[in-house]
């Protein structure tokens, strides 16, 4: 039915309040935002490499690698 309101969230069922029109609740929200600035599929599992993690975290953090050696 075009139009309704939703009542429950479409990625994992919640219950959602009456003034909620996105279908999605602030949890799938989130992992969606996350999955989307990490450069993922929203419904990616694989398992992240160290070299991929900090890569990530640099650029979140608008960061440079300046080298790969050992952290002192």
């Amino acid at each position: 039915m075009s139009g309704a309101v939703p009542a429950e969230c479409v990625g994992c069922g919640a219950s959602l309040q009456p003034h909620n029109l996105t279908r999605v609740c602030a949890e799938c929200k989130l992992i969606a935002r996350n999955c989307r600035l990490a450069g993922q599929h929203p419904d990616s599992t694989d398992p992240v490499t160290y070299d991929q993690a900090i890569t990530n975290i640099t650029t979140i953090l608008s960061a440079h690698i300046i080298s790969k050696g050992t952290a002192i």
